[in-house]
C-alpha cells in the first residue's frame, strides 16, 4: 500500500525536512492538527503536543512522513489492525503508548 499526498504536497514535505527544529515542530503539530477524520486529529493533536519536547529530529521527521498515510488506515493500526510491510512500525510504536 502506498503513500497518499492528502495531506501534504511534497515540496511542503521536502521543505520541512530540511527545516531546523523549531519548524519541524511546528510542522509536525500542524500536519497532526488538519487531518480528515476528526477522531485522528485530537488524537495525534494531543498526543504529538505531550511528545514534542521528547522527540528528536529525526523522529519527527519520520512522524511527518507516517503521517502521509491515509487517516482511515492510521486508524485502522492505531486500533490493532497490523500495519503492512514498508510503514513505519517504529514510528507507530511511538504514538500507540499516547492514544
Amino acid at each position: 500500500m502506498g503513500k497518499t499526498l492528502l495531506n501534504h504536497t511534497w515540496a511542503a514535505k521536502s521543505w520541512c525536512l530540511m527545516a531546523n527544529s523549531e519548524q519541524l515542530r511546528k510542522q509536525l503539530l500542524w500536519a497532526a492538527s488538519r487531518r480528515a477524520t476528526a477522531e485522528l486529529e485530537q488524537m495525534l493533536a494531543n498526543t504529538f503536543e505531550e511528545m514534542l519536547l521528547t522527540l528528536n529530529d529525526e523522529q519527527c521527521q519520520r512522524l511527518l512522513l507516517f503521517l502521509d498515510h491515509s487517516d482511515w488506515d492510521i486508524l485502522d493500526w492505531l486500533g490493532g489492525k497490523p500495519a503492512p510491510e514498508g510503514v513505519d512500525q517504529e514510528a507507530l510504536s511511538w504514538i500507540l503508548p499516547h492514544k
